[in-house]
Protein backbone atom coordinates (compact mmCIF):
# COMPACT_ATOMS: atom_id res chain seq x y z
CA UNK A 1 0.00 0.00 0.00
CA UNK A 2 2.68 2.17 1.03
CA UNK A 3 4.45 1.46 -2.46
CA UNK A 4 0.87 2.32 -4.47
CA UNK A 5 0.98 5.56 -2.48
CA UNK A 6 4.25 6.98 -3.98
CA UNK A 7 3.39 5.71 -7.33
CA UNK A 8 0.39 7.86 -7.34
CA UNK A 9 1.85 10.78 -6.08
CA UNK A 10 4.74 10.17 -8.61
CA UNK A 11 2.15 10.05 -11.04
CA UNK A 12 -0.07 13.00 -10.07
CA UNK A 13 2.99 15.64 -9.92
CA UNK A 14 4.32 14.33 -12.85
CA UNK A 15 0.76 14.83 -15.26
CA UNK A 16 0.86 18.45 -13.34
CA UNK A 17 4.48 19.10 -14.29
CA UNK A 18 3.84 17.75 -18.35
CA UNK A 19 0.12 18.95 -18.61
CA UNK A 20 1.21 22.24 -17.29
CA UNK A 21 3.64 22.38 -20.18
CA UNK A 22 1.27 21.75 -22.76
CA UNK A 23 -0.61 24.56 -21.66
CA UNK A 24 1.95 26.96 -22.06
CA UNK A 25 3.01 25.74 -25.09
CA UNK A 26 -0.61 26.64 -26.75
CA UNK A 27 -0.46 29.99 -24.96
CA UNK A 28 2.72 31.22 -27.23
CA UNK A 29 0.65 29.62 -30.38
CA UNK A 30 -2.19 32.96 -30.71
CA UNK A 31 -1.66 35.17 -33.03
CA UNK A 32 -2.21 38.46 -33.76
CA UNK A 33 -5.27 39.34 -35.53
CA UNK A 34 -5.19 42.92 -37.49
CA UNK A 35 -8.11 44.22 -39.49
CA UNK A 36 -7.70 46.13 -42.36
CA UNK A 37 -10.02 47.72 -44.98
CA UNK A 38 -10.09 45.70 -48.42
CA UNK A 39 -9.12 47.42 -51.78
CA UNK A 40 -11.76 46.55 -54.28
CA UNK A 41 -11.12 42.87 -55.12
CA UNK A 42 -9.84 41.28 -52.16
CA UNK A 43 -11.25 38.67 -49.95
CA UNK A 44 -11.47 38.48 -46.48
CA UNK A 45 -9.05 36.47 -45.01
CA UNK A 46 -5.38 37.05 -46.49
CA UNK A 47 -2.06 35.44 -45.68
CA UNK A 48 0.63 37.65 -43.83
CA UNK A 49 2.79 38.84 -46.64
CA UNK A 50 5.46 40.42 -43.95
CA UNK A 51 7.84 37.91 -42.26
CA UNK A 52 5.90 37.72 -39.27
CA UNK A 53 4.20 35.25 -39.00
CA UNK A 54 2.49 35.74 -35.88
CA UNK A 55 0.12 37.91 -37.72
CA UNK A 56 -3.83 36.93 -39.71
CA UNK A 57 -5.18 40.13 -41.68
CA UNK A 58 -8.79 39.64 -41.63
CA UNK A 59 -10.51 41.91 -44.51
CA UNK A 60 -13.87 43.29 -43.52
CA UNK A 61 -16.31 41.95 -46.94
CA UNK A 62 -17.44 44.94 -49.14
CA UNK A 63 -21.02 45.05 -48.51
CA UNK A 64 -19.80 46.24 -44.82
CA UNK A 65 -17.31 49.20 -45.65
CA UNK A 66 -20.26 50.15 -48.98
CA UNK A 67 -22.55 50.33 -45.45
CA UNK A 68 -20.40 52.21 -43.77
CA UNK A 69 -19.51 54.74 -46.63
CA UNK A 70 -23.56 55.22 -47.15
CA UNK A 71 -23.68 55.88 -43.34
CA UNK A 72 -21.61 58.49 -43.53
CA UNK A 73 -23.15 60.25 -46.27
CA UNK A 74 -26.34 59.69 -44.66
CA UNK A 75 -25.03 61.53 -41.40
CA UNK A 76 -23.72 64.31 -43.26
CA UNK A 77 -27.24 64.85 -45.00
CA UNK A 78 -28.42 64.67 -41.82
CA UNK A 79 -26.08 67.81 -40.30
CA UNK A 80 -26.60 69.64 -43.40
CA UNK A 81 -30.61 69.38 -42.71
CA UNK A 82 -29.71 70.47 -39.08
CA UNK A 83 -27.88 73.14 -40.32
CA UNK A 84 -30.27 74.28 -42.46
CA UNK A 85 -33.11 73.91 -39.70
CA UNK A 86 -30.92 75.86 -37.35
CA UNK A 87 -30.50 78.53 -39.52
CA UNK A 88 -34.09 79.16 -40.93
CA UNK A 89 -34.85 79.05 -36.67
CA UNK A 90 -32.49 81.76 -35.95
CA UNK A 91 -33.58 83.49 -39.13
CA UNK A 92 -38.15 83.56 -37.88
CA UNK A 93 -36.31 84.13 -34.04
CA UNK A 94 -34.61 87.39 -35.77
CA UNK A 95 -37.54 88.50 -37.64
CA UNK A 96 -39.90 87.57 -34.74
CA UNK A 97 -37.51 90.05 -32.47
CA UNK A 98 -37.31 93.20 -35.30
CA UNK A 99 -40.84 92.77 -35.63
CA UNK A 100 -41.05 93.02 -31.38
CA UNK A 101 -38.59 96.02 -31.68
CA UNK A 102 -40.81 97.66 -34.85
CA UNK A 103 -43.38 97.51 -32.04
CA UNK A 104 -42.64 98.53 -29.63
CA UNK A 105 -40.65 101.85 -31.35
CA UNK A 106 -44.13 102.69 -33.03
CA UNK A 107 -45.65 102.04 -29.52
CA UNK A 108 -43.10 104.58 -27.87
CA UNK A 109 -43.71 107.12 -30.70
CA UNK A 110 -48.03 106.90 -29.97
CA UNK A 111 -46.80 107.23 -26.53
CA UNK A 112 -44.21 110.71 -26.88
CA UNK A 113 -47.27 111.75 -29.36
CA UNK A 114 -49.97 111.79 -26.75
CA UNK A 115 -47.92 113.02 -24.36
CA UNK A 116 -46.75 116.39 -26.55
CA UNK A 117 -51.09 116.56 -27.05
CA UNK A 118 -51.39 116.53 -23.48
CA UNK A 119 -49.05 119.07 -22.47
CA UNK A 120 -50.46 121.06 -25.29
CA UNK A 121 -53.42 120.63 -23.70
CA UNK A 122 -52.56 121.91 -20.39
CA UNK A 123 -50.14 124.79 -22.09
CA UNK A 124 -53.24 125.88 -23.56
CA UNK A 125 -55.77 125.56 -20.75
CA UNK A 126 -52.77 127.25 -18.39
CA UNK A 127 -52.90 130.12 -20.79
CA UNK A 128 -56.62 130.25 -20.85
CA UNK A 129 -56.71 130.14 -17.34
CA UNK A 130 -54.18 133.09 -17.18
CA UNK A 131 -55.94 135.45 -20.02
CA UNK A 132 -59.23 134.69 -17.86
CA UNK A 133 -57.56 135.92 -14.84
CA UNK A 134 -55.65 139.26 -16.69
CA UNK A 135 -59.73 140.15 -17.85
CA UNK A 136 -61.10 139.82 -14.72
CA UNK A 137 -58.30 142.02 -13.03
CA UNK A 138 -58.66 144.21 -16.22
CA UNK A 139 -62.58 144.43 -15.57
CA UNK A 140 -61.96 145.24 -11.80
CA UNK A 141 -59.77 147.92 -12.44
CA UNK A 142 -62.13 149.61 -14.61
CA UNK A 143 -64.89 149.10 -12.18
CA UNK A 144 -62.59 150.69 -9.52
CA UNK A 145 -61.83 153.60 -11.72
CA UNK A 146 -65.08 154.02 -12.95
CA UNK A 147 -66.27 154.34 -9.11
CA UNK A 148 -63.24 156.80 -8.45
Amino acid sequence: MNYSLKCLKFFILAFFFFGSTKLFSQEKQIKKIIIDTPSVNERLLTPPVEDNKNTIRLIPPKPATETSENEKIKLKTIDEVQKLQEEKRKAIKEKHKKEIEAARKEQEKKRKLLEKERLKKLDAARQAEEERKQKELEAKRQADEERK
